[in-house]
């Protein structure tokens, strides 16, 4: 998280920094703002009938593993950003 801030040039107090991390953990859904997320995907996915769990898997696992790959070049990226910068 740092590295980004550093990237852009933000500088954040420390209570800037808490009063944004405690809001990333709201859940977005909720508009009093007042709900903490929680993660259910494990559940979802445990609820999925086994068919669709497999259709989805054959669907979507090349597309997913090219965006990881897309990702983590991106990743290395950053970081040799960072370094040049700091």
């Amino acid at each position: 998280m740092g590295e980004i801030l550093n990237l852009f040039g933000i500088d954040f107090t420390s209570e800037e920094l808490s009063t944004w991390m405690d809001d990333s953990r709201r859940y977005s859904k909720d508009e009093s703002r007042t709900k903490i997320f929680q993660d259910d995907s494990q559940r979802k996915r445990e609820s999925a009938a086994q068919s669709l769990v497999e259709l989805t898997d054959e669907l979507l696992t090349e597309s997913y593993e090219h965006i990881q790959k897309i990702s983590q070049a991106g990743q290395t990226v950053l970081r040799q950003r960072v370094r040049k910068v700091s």
